[in-house]
């Protein structure tokens, strides 16, 4: 319904979890058709995007009022089914980290819990290329969602047993679209950033690249946007590692794409954040859990790297 020329717009989630939300978006936002919105922005050093109010009964802090572009990129390649949930979207972004061999393959990612709806300078990175061995097959540039579209569905399906969700929205475009889906959520852009993800609205923005790592790029976004983000940037970061990790595991094993050889397992990460969820993940794996397991768990509130801490903490002064 409309009251104040706002539509309130209430959307329950299933996923791993059920959540229900609402917000509240301008009429004129939904009226105008992304498309418009896009066309308005071309040009422009500001947005001019109207705000979106957000409520929840996950959350109960309000928001700041910030510009946000709600179906960020349409028409996208290809979609599929997961309803937004969070008061908090987020930006996630994988950057460049080397242009090491004359290849774009060091991609980074970018964990920012503190503002979900605009960019902020890494703090820390996941690096596909940590994950992918030195001496591997090239593989075909990808330009389109589409050219990857089944090895995506076929990998979910082989990794959670189920369809990909119809409204996680994917979409792979060139620099130029990228840097203007990007900017339009305030972010700060850099040549070098390879992705990002928005909670809210479920949507994966990959740049053109190889397939190896358009792939590992797009695992670790779901492992994000899967369920809400959680209150602990570990316990978050070690959500989209455990599901990266099974992702990866069932490309491997089943060759989906060809990246079977490509892909190396149990890699370390590069700075402290990542390093110790991928720690805590991999000594859950070592230990018998499965990995799909630690990433539901994590949901959950069964692992956490908090508890672990607590728990060493005591053992420490005892």
């Amino acid at each position: 319904m409309y009251q104040n020329e706002s539509v309130y717009v209430k959307v329950h989630e299933r996923t791993f979890t059920e959540k229900t939300f609402t917000f509240s978006a301008s009429r004129n936002m939904l009226d105008s058709g992304i498309e418009n919105i896009l066309s308005n922005y071309i040009g422009s050093s500001h947005s001019s995007f109207p705000n979106l109010s957000l409520s929840s009964g996950a959350y109960n802090s309000s928001l700041p009022q910030q510009r946000v572009v709600y179906n960020l990129d349409a028409p996208l390649p290809f979609v599929g089914s997961v309803e937004s949930h969070s008061t908090h979207p987020r930006l996630l972004e994988y950057k460049s980290q080397s242009n090491a061999r004359n290849t774009n393959h060091y991609t980074s990612f970018n964990y920012n819990p503190s503002n979900y709806l605009a960019a902020s300078n890494p703090k820390g990175y996941f690096a596909a290329e940590n994950f992918l061995h030195i001496y591997r097959p090239d593989t075909q540039f990808i330009d389109d969602a589409s050219d990857v579209e089944e090895f995506v569905k076929e990998a979910f399906r082989t990794t959670t047993g189920e369809e990909l969700p119809g409204h996680i929205r994917i979409t792979i475009c060139n620099e130029e679209k990228f840097k203007l889906l990007h900017t339009s959520k305030g972010g700060k852009w850099s040549k070098g950033i390879q992705g990002f993800s928005v909670h809210l609205t479920k949507e994966i923005v990959v740049k053109q690249n190889k397939l190896d790592v358009v792939m590992l790029v797009i695992g670790h976004e779901l492992g994000h946007v899967l369920s809400p983000p959680l209150s602990n940037m570990h316990d978050e970061e070690a959500k989209a590692f455990a599901f990266s990790v099974a992702w990866m595991e069932q490309i491997k094993k089943r060759d989906i794409g060809g990246l079977g050889r490509s892909i190396r397992l149990g890699a370390p990460a590069e700075n402290g954040l990542h390093n110790a969820a991928l720690k805590f993940v991999v000594s859950l794996v070592e230990a018998g859990k499965d990995a799909l397991a630690v990433f539901k768990g994590l949901i959950s509130g069964e692992f956490s790297l908090s508890k672990k801490r607590q728990l060493e903490s005591l053992i420490t002064f005892t």
